[in-house]
């Protein structure tokens, strides 16, 4: 039977695979104590590189907050935090089901150091993972593109360029060959015909007259269905409602981005100084008593910074002893 153990771990290339004869075996009663040594001297082998392996990702992913474990989480009563879906997320069980995940708060709830708890755990299970910001994956892009057209001008060629810069081959055919990392991407779908494709031109002549209307007078989806189907005789629109509702929802959507690249509205710009006030409350964590207590914060949106006092009440007095504490 040791022979025969002996067979099954020199014909395997995965040392895990090894690791799972030689407990096999060690289950079935072997008493090999040579044998047993392997075993224990394979498993040993196999932790060690798969630490070394997490290690290894870990250090490549670029994490901003570090290693973050679920053990680390503090107050989630305090917080409000539901653990079963933190615990769900750090089982990874989405990665293997081929789905996305989104993580969307306000500023200040976690979601990074979520994020960089998920892919640490990715990392453990052996996972390549890396952490990226949208505007910074923009400009790696842009860069790769650079590179692989310099490379590509220099005479090399696409398999050259793939071994160089550590990617797949269709990869760089897919850059070279982009224009505009920005581009809208086509429908999948064909939507087929509509029958309300006769009377668009009409529906959308009547939006394109409603600049300088007051909004309560403008057209809506019950209006325009009244008026083909009573004024124009179109009663094959009788049941037409929601159809025209959403045509005329994308119709306008589409109006309001051509009037944007004609120049019709402006950019937001805040200039250095200027800032914005504003109340509230809150609840705080005094000495282990949580307390709700109001507060006075401003924000510079040029720098993207603020600064908060907290206050007795609301009013007047209390904006104005406010503003001389800050400033």
């Amino acid at each position: 039977m040791a022979t025969q153990a002996k067979v099954i771990i020199k014909g395997e290339n995965n040392l895990t695979k090894a690791v799972k004869s030689a407990s096999d075996f060690l289950s079935l009663g072997g008493n090999d104590s040579q044998f047993a040594a392997m075993a224990i001297k394979m498993a040993e082998i196999a932790a060690r590189k798969k630490e070394e392996r997490s290690s290894l990702l870990l250090s490549r992913a670029r994490l901003t907050e570090g290693e973050c474990y679920i053990g680390q989480v503090e107050m989630p009563e305090i917080r409000k935090l539901d653990m079963e879906m933190v615990k769900e997320l750090n089982s990874l069980h989405f990665i293997g089901e081929h789905r996305n995940l989104i993580i969307w708060g306000p500023p200040g709830t976690g979601k990074s150091w979520l994020g960089s708890m998920i892919a640490t755990s990715a990392c453990k299970a052996g996972i390549r993972t890396r952490w990226v910001g949208f505007p910074q994956l923009l400009r790696e892009l842009a860069a790769l593109k650079r590179t692989g057209w310099e490379l590509y001008s220099s005479g090399k060629s696409q398999r050259k360029i793939a071994k160089d810069l550590g990617i797949s081959r269709e990869s760089v055919a897919k850059y070279l060959a982009m224009t505009d990392f920005n581009e809208v991407v086509a429908p999948k779908w064909n939507k087929g015909k509509s029958k309300l494709d006769p009377y668009k031109p009409l529906i959308r002549d009547l939006l394109g007259k409603e600049e300088g209307v007051f909004r309560k007078q403008r057209w809506t989806a019950v209006r325009i269905q009244s008026y083909l189907v009573g004024e124009c005789g179109y009663t094959v629109l009788g049941d037409s409602y929601h159809l025209i509702r959403r045509y005329m929802k994308s119709c306008r959507q589409e109006m309001a981005r051509e009037s944007k690249a004609a120049g019709g509205t402006m950019e937001l710009v805040w200039h250095a100084g200027e800032a914005q006030a504003d109340s509230g409350e809150a609840d705080f964590n005094e000495g282990g008593v949580q307390k709700r207590e109001k507060y006075l914060i401003i924000s510079f949106p040029h720098s993207n910074k603020c600064v908060a006092v907290l206050l007795p009440g609301e009013n007047g007095k209390c904006v104005c002893q406010g503003l001389q504490l800050h400033f």
